[in-house]
């Protein structure tokens, strides 16, 4: 997973040519992406929106950079990046539902590119975690967010093969308990599964 990262990174540094300025702080990449695994393992569910404003803001700002570099200057460019981005930024904080489905894709696809490093695994991965979180929106935030950041963590142990699988499963089990218990109160959906399996169950609890 980190590696994966380090890559689309590259590719945004490259195509808005802030690749050197990135590198200049290459010697704490690392920390980073430790920091990310434990907010995504803590906090998944709570910054998942601040998660899909960066990745907003990070989008507008490669395809201006890639697409209409040719017609505006670099300042131009800058200045267009940080109003739209700004704008951008707000609203996607704001759509709840929308920045659920956009987190739970992309978050998805990187799992799919693991298990298979193909860009149709990782669509169809990517779809049916956005899918499964409008059904369940509260758990599969938190499952998603949980595996990814699991990932994370346990990239900085160079473990491989079934090691690797169990670890990442542990990290990720105690992730989702402790969300689970952060989040037991959270209001932000106030309904985490479809009415049909609430039915079924409030049928079991009859019987």
């Amino acid at each position: 997973m980190s590696e994966l990262l380090r890559e689309l990174l590259k590719i945004f540094t490259d195509s808005t040519g802030i690749s050197q300025d990135v590198q200049a702080y290459a010697n704490v990449g690392g920390a980073v992406l430790i920091g990310l695994g434990i907010v995504l393992c803590v906090f998944g569910f709570r910054s998942y929106r601040a998660l899909f404003s960066g990745l907003c803001v990070v989008t507008i700002a490669y395809i201006y950079c890639t697409w209409l570099a040719s017609m505006m200057s670099w300042r131009e460019a800058v200045t267009a990046i940080a109003v739209m981005g700004t704008v951008v930024a707000f609203f996607a904080y704001r759509w709840y539902r929308v920045g659920g489905l956009g987190v739970c894709f992309a978050l998805g696809a990187c799992l799919g590119w693991l298990i298979c490093p193909s860009i149709v695994v990782a669509i169809i991965c990517g779809v049916i975690a956005a899918v499964g979180q409008w059904l369940f929106p509260v758990i599969v935030i938190i499952l998603t967010t949980s595996a990814v950041g699991g990932c994370l963590l346990v990239d900085t142990l160079k473990l491989d093969g079934f090691m690797y699988l169990v670890a990442v499963v542990g990290v990720m089990a105690v992730a989702v308990v402790i969300q689970l218990i952060i989040n037991r109160n959270q209001k932000l959906f106030t309904r985490t599964c479809p009415e049909v399996f609430n039915a079924l169950l409030e049928k079991k609890r009859n019987r």
